[in-house]
């Protein structure tokens, strides 16, 4: 009988995100293999008038809540109260579905979370999205501004997903691994799933991985400490 090994594959969504201090130490001894695809942030906000106009909708205090702290959307919210001089009072929730009815129902000013948060909704005239994260406009919602056109530009980043191998992994393995996954990235499918979550289809080799998790590292690092965030905090 022949026995075939095929190494344990670790998936991970938004590492250089979530966790901060701790993800940067730890995920360079995982190998990344390739990423399969990402997607923009954005701030709800249930205030009809709010959409593309950051500056009139947060001259007031108001309270923001994120999906997590430490997550990227709350760096980014925290980072635009700073360049705008924003009276924004960030509030952490366990994930993004706690925060979304307040929103909707007015009790919270608005969320910055993943851009698939509110699609459903501002199709349906329920909330309005302030700005998205992505270096040009959502093409699920191409009449909302970025924030790099509306003078924020540090905060343009996209989050991804990707997969990595265990440490020691060879490198003829992950490239076999990341083939693999770059013709699964392809079937229909698999482009049916990610559309309702406003996400982008995306494989990359494992060299252009490296690259991507090195600059976004540095991105949150950067965040992280404008903001003087603690992970402990």
């Amino acid at each position: 009988m022949k026995v075939c090994h095929t190494p344990s594959l670790l998936t991970v969504a938004l590492i250089f995100s979530a966790g901060v201090g701790r993800a940067h130490d730890s995920v360079p001894s995982l190998p990344p293999v390739v990423v399969t695809g990402h997607y923009d942030n954005s701030v709800g906000s249930s205030d009809a008038a709010s959409q593309g106009v950051i500056g009139s909708e947060l001259l007031r205090k108001v309270s923001i809540g994120n999906p997590a702290a430490g997550s990227m959307p709350h760096l980014l919210a925290g980072r635009l109260a700073m360049l705008g001089n924003f009276q924004i009072t960030n509030v952490p929730f366990p994930g993004s579905g706690p925060a979304i009815p307040q929103v909707i129902g007015g009790q919270l000013a608005g969320m910055s979370s993943p851009l698939g948060d509110w699609v459903q909704h501002y199709k349906g005239g329920r909330i309005r999205i302030l700005a998205t994260s992505g270096p040009e406009r959502s093409p699920y919602t191409p009449d909302v501004a970025t924030y790099r056109e509306q003078g924020f530009g540090e905060l343009t980043v996209r989050e991804w997903f990707g997969f990595f191998a265990p440490a020691g992994t060879p490198d003829a393995v992950r490239e076999n691994l990341n083939n693999a996954l770059r013709s699964a990235m392809s079937q229909q499918d698999i482009r049916d799933f990610v559309t309702p979550l406003a996400a982008y289809i995306e494989s990359s080799t494992s060299a252009d991985h490296v690259r991507r998790l090195g600059l976004d590292s540095d991105m949150a690092r950067r965040l992280v400490t404008a903001l003087g965030f603690k992970a402990d905090s």
